[in-house]
């Protein structure tokens, strides 16, 4: 995606106290708008006045002034400037009104992937920490915005609770000083960039399915359903376990931004008041339901299945009413419902301890009469019983249901949530008895796993979705990009929404490969549509129908104007691999990257090569 940048430049008018900014676009529009759109102004003391209301929910990125290239941002929570930061969202913030002073021209700088953590000073030094609600942290998070100490177009922060000292980098790091020298000020200068309004990328086709993962920061046991109005919507655990978030974007890469809307909260006693965990949404016979487990206000662990139910036609604006509990054949430790459709029969998979059972959690489906209730037997589909089930903890939970070929996968997610947490897979025959245990056949070995060499540990609870068009298959799920955890893996809040797609063997079974690294990763590009004739290939230079050396081979001839005896018919049209009407170097490196695994399709039309 390109993002416009917006670039905010000064222009005080003493007579008036008045300010305006130009906006400068790369798409080269250049509006004039009243500066209350980002920033209030100055006033006549030459100070910036308060934030917008609207402004508190921009994306802004600050650039350093006399290093063009980098910007300010958090890297394991150390605050610094770098260029070319990954994932960009460590250099995205929100300028808040002040936590110690809401008055004139304070303001406090929030992360955007880490909601609730500011930069504040220790010791001098700027860190991005969680508001701990003291007065102290409120006082070393809290900034002036002055007119940029080098350059009046530009802006500076003055401490708050140091008011002589100014957030300055200093060997890349940012701390705040007392500013002296010509060489301070360009130091504690900035520019504003204004990231919160997001362009297609015209070179990006539409319907693609391009993340940068994390997705969504902080957000454990993701469930991401798209409906039939073109939108994402997400729900997921939150660090807290004491609500239910729902947001919703037309893109997975959008659920990032997107506002999320509280639309249930535990009560302050009873039996829904204790942890909330692991919430999924469905639409179902034309109402919403979101399933999800509490545990008691006296209990927080006794942990039991609740529905919700919405009638509107928008989730996020409609009114929730709860369903109560959705019970099970007995009452114990029971979580993680999900529920699909087969054959016309609905059917519930969930998590739930059997006191006579060595475990904590196995894995159960049952019918359902009507959105919130099971009707007849459960039946138990699997158990821990291989060694990599029972580290920690003995644990099957977390069941998600994909359909496809032939057949009924559940994956579920086994051990405790460390490093250690893993995905299993249970397989049945679409024609299968779903209700008798042998209709499940459970992997041997986990399907999705930590792996030391992209950075990813604790893979699991997921759900799945599909890209725009419905072709292929993506998987969400939660993991840490570090192993070592201190204290209980439960209260780490770092288990964070990423993305990926899932691949299919041969023998129809899903490949979920391995956690992809942090970053930008394309999922899905949609194919460009092959013009006639029929049986024509982009690349396939000799018409043998397949790409392969011996394609490379022709093309090189081709550019040094040698003759090319087994060129066919359409040899032309092949060789022109970015369709733009002639064949020169570009093609030849396209059909390079192809053959070397850097392109999965052709024809390339991306002109950003």
């Amino acid at each position: 995606m390109k993002k416009r940048l917006v670039k905010i430049c000064v222009l005080v008018m003493v007579t008036a106290a008045l300010v305006c900014c130009t906006i400068n676009f790369s798409a080269e529009i250049i509006l004039a708008v009243d500066f209350n759109t980002m920033l209030d102004g100055y006033n006549s003391m030459g100070t910036m006045q308060l934030l917008s209301t609207d402004s508190e929910t921009s994306k802004i990125r600050l650039q350093s002034y006399n290093y063009p290239s980098m910007y300010i941002r958090h890297n394991n929570f150390i605050a610094r400037i770098d260029e070319k930061v990954s994932p960009e969202e460590d250099a995205q913030w929100r300028l808040v009104k002040g936590l110690a002073n809401q008055g004139e021209g304070y303001v406090s700088i929030e992360s955007v992937n880490y909601p609730g953590y500011y930069l504040r000073h220790y010791d001098y030094k700027l860190r991005l920490e969680k508001n701990d609600g003291s007065s102290i942290f409120a006082a070393d998070a809290t900034f002036k915005v002055v007119q940029g100490l080098a350059d009046t177009s530009c802006i500076s922060f003055q401490s708050y609770n140091y008011p002589t000292r100014y957030i300055r980098h200093y060997e890349k790091l940012l701390r705040i000083d007392e500013i002296v020298t010509d060489l301070d000020r360009m130091d504690a200068t900035y520019r504003l960039f204004d990231d919160s309004v997001v362009l297609p990328d015209p070179n990006e086709p539409e319907g693609a399915v391009i993340v940068t993962n994390p997705v969504v920061i902080q957000r454990a046991d993701p469930w991401v359903y798209r409906h039939t109005d073109g939108y994402y919507y997400m729900t997921a655990s939150v660090p807290e376990y004491d609500r239910i978030e729902l947001r919703r974007a037309k893109t997975i890469q959008g659920l990032a931004s997107a506002t999320p809307k509280t639309i249930w909260r535990r009560p302050s006693s009873g039996v829904m008041g204790g942890h909330i965990w692991a919430p999924e949404i469905h639409f179902i016979e034309g109402k919403w339901y979101i399933y999800f487990s509490a545990g008691t206000s006296s209990n927080k662990f006794d942990i039991r299945l609740y529905v919700l139910e919405c009638a509107d036609s928008n989730p996020i604006d409609g009114t929730w009413i709860e369903r109560g509990q959705l019970k099970t054949n007995w009452e114990s430790f029971t979580l993680d419902a999900t529920t699909f459709e087969h054959n016309g029969v609905r059917y519930l998979v969930w998590a739930q301890k059997d006191p006579n059972i060595d475990s904590n959690s196995n894995i159960y489906i049952a019918k359902m009469n009507g959105p919130f209730a099971i009707t007849g037997k459960q039946v138990m589909i699997s158990t821990p019983e291989y060694p990599w089930e029972k580290v920690g903890y003995k644990v099957n939970e977390g069941p998600a249901v994909i359909k496809k070929n032939g057949r009924i996968f559940i994956t579920y997610s086994a051990s405790a949530t460390d490093s250690n947490y893993c995905m299993g897979l249970l397989t049945a025959s679409d024609t299968s008895n779903l209700l008798d245990p042998n209709s499940w056949k459970k992997s041997p070995s986990p399907v999705f796993q930590s792996n030391d060499s992209t950075g990813q540990y604790g893979p699991g609870h997921n759900s799945f979705t599909t890209s725009p068009d419905g072709k292929v298959d993506i998987m969400i799920y939660h993991a840490r990009n570090y192993k070592n955890i201190i204290g209980d893996p439960l209260y780490d809040p770092n288990r964070h929404t990423r993305a990926q797609r899932v691949d299919w063997n041969d023998d129809g079974t899903p490949n979920f490969g391995i956690p992809v690294a942090d970053g930008r990763i394309e999922i899905y590009i949609p194919p460009t549509d092959i013009p006639d004739p029929i049986n024509f290939i982009y690349g396939d230079l000799n018409g043998d129908k397949a790409v392969n050396a011996i394609d490379y081979a022709l093309m090189k001839r081709i550019l040094l104007g040698m003759s090319g005896e087994l060129l066919s018919d359409d040899w032309e049209k092949a060789a022109d691999l970015n369709m733009d009407g002639s064949i020169n170097s570009i093609d030849f490196a396209l059909l390079k990257k192809y053959l070397l695994g850097m392109l999965k399709t052709l024809p390339y039309t991306n002109t950003a090569l």
